[in-house]
């Protein structure tokens, strides 16, 4: 089987934990706001977790991420069972988890939760801040301020957490570029080990979208869009971090591992109502419905529909959009071994006009974006698929 030759290194669990105290205006993840379902989410949880480990029985894991929803609103108790399920049923022995991340509001950070979660063996916490400007936290709709911003930080630091991420948004309406490289410089001055750094964007059916649908708000032009976004770029850059994939940056040794699992297409299980998983060449996601997971994993069954299996034609579509988002790029020869053909030959006008304008490189039998190419990301994607 084709898909039997690509080498897993690395294989991670995702556990989506759909409760959020309020819902973000920008925000289109499955989530409820009814704290009462807690137990109850995470006891099916559980039961569809030993489901899946009689499916799947062969799968060890070296990463396990929990998101939702708002992962920190949940009982450490919850959490701890959870990451006991997975050690249990997904790891030949403790010590495998590498990287175990944890998201968390600022308003949720407090110190007695944080050395909970280093005794249960978190390692690494990913900081919803968003913006360190009260402005642009309460158009986002954000429960916290700049001040539990910082609070929540410092926190972190005298916890003794060095592997910690902070989450920006950038190009929020009515927000100066100034105000906007003002929070960069703050988070930057922090020293956190990972900055992950997004476009605010809007997604059918959130409230952002009904208010730029109604003229209530503006959005950023495009090219103002990017223009924050290069000087971004820049700026982290010189500050010491990486970008190692188009919206994430690190400090050397401090990637995110689970992440760059589904970057660069190894397996991964996902585990909650509309979490995804990819194993043995197969994709299928869970019902993003509460109600129907409940009714579903309570008959003993797993809640997704029939797995997806990848064509040769998919995988290499795939690997083609998510490798281009890594500053590694894509691996030419295993574009050719996955298709039988050669992207440079295929594609031949279009790369040489890329590189000739500056927005590609081809450098040790890979394809990358530079800067200005990451900039126009999705258009160059579009030309080459």
């Amino acid at each position: 089987m084709l898909f039997r030759k690509l080498v897993i290194m690395q294989a991670g669990v995702y556990i989506h934990l759909p409760i959020c105290k309020s819902r973000c205006i920008y925000c289109d993840f499955f989530s409820q706001t009814n704290a009462g379902l807690e137990n109850e989410i995470v006891d099916l949880i559980l039961r569809e977790i030993d489901l899946a480990a009689l499916k799947y029985p062969d799968f060890n894991a070296q990463t396990q991420y929990l998101g939702g929803g708002t992962p920190s609103c949940f009982s450490d108790s919850n959490i701890k069972k959870l990451l006991q399920a997975i050690r249990s049923n997904f790891t030949s022995s403790g010590d495998d988890l590498k990287e175990i991340t944890v998201e968390m509001n600022p308003d949720d950070v407090d110190l007695d939760k944080l050395n909970s979660y280093r005794e249960m063996g978190i390692n690494r916490i990913s900081l919803g801040v968003q913006s360190f400007d009260d402005r642009a936290l309460r158009f986002l709709s954000r429960r916290h301020n700049s001040k539990q911003n910082l609070s929540a930080i410092n926190l972190l630091q005298k916890a003794g957490f060095t592997n910690y991420s902070i989450d920006l948004i950038f190009a929020v309406p009515g927000q100066a570029d100034s105000e906007f490289f003002q929070s960069l410089e703050t988070a930057i001055e922090l020293e956190p080990a990972h900055i992950s750094l997004y476009c605010l964007s809007s997604e059918p059916g959130t409230e952002l979208s009904r208010m730029l649908d109604s003229g209530i708000i503006c959005a950023l032009s495009e090219e103002n869009q990017a223009v924050m976004f290069r000087e971004a770029i820049i700026r982290l850059k010189s500050a010491g971090f990486r970008q190692y994939e188009l919206s994430n940056f690190a400090l050397p040794g401090h990637e995110c591992q689970h992440n760059l699992i589904y970057w660069n297409m190894q397996e991964y299980l996902g585990f909650g109502p509309s979490a995804h998983s990819f194993y043995h060449g197969s994709r299928w996601g869970n019902y993003p419905d509460l109600n129907k997971y409940f009714e579903i994993v309570k008959s003993s069954n797993l809640p997704h529909p029939p797995e997806e299996k990848l064509s040769a034609q998919r995988w290499a579509e795939e690997l083609l959009m998510l490798s281009l988002r890594l500053d590694e790029g894509l691996n030419l020869n295993e574009y050719h071994r996955i298709t039988g053909h050669s992207l440079l030959d295929g594609k031949k006008e279009i790369i040489e006009d890329l590189v000739k304008n500056g927005l590609a490189e081809i450098k040790s039998g890979s394809m990358c974006l530079t800067i200005e190419g990451l900039l126009v990301a999705d258009e160059i994607l579009v030309k080459l698929l």
